[in-house]
């Protein structure tokens, strides 16, 4: 079993991410739980001028674009 921390939001953060399509969600939240796992997903990359633990995830569905920025 793996030592999974727990994902805090911020609040308006966390209601734009509930308007993204389902689809969208579900990527995110695969990629968000590989990193409360300690790892880093495939969609995620350093988040730029930021110096570390900063990473955005950027996924495009149907013509639009998704965008989630994490730290850790």
């Amino acid at each position: 079993m793996k030592n999974t921390r727990p994902v805090s939001w911020i609040k308006a953060a966390r209601k734009d991410f509930e308007e993204f399509t389902e689809h969208v969600q579900r990527d995110m939240l695969t990629a968000l739980t590989i990193a409360a796992e300690g790892e880093k997903s495939d969609n995620a990359k350093p988040f730029k001028n930021v110096d570390g633990g900063v990473f955005e995830i950027a996924l495009r569905h149907r013509g639009d674009a998704f965008r989630v920025i994490y730290a850790v």
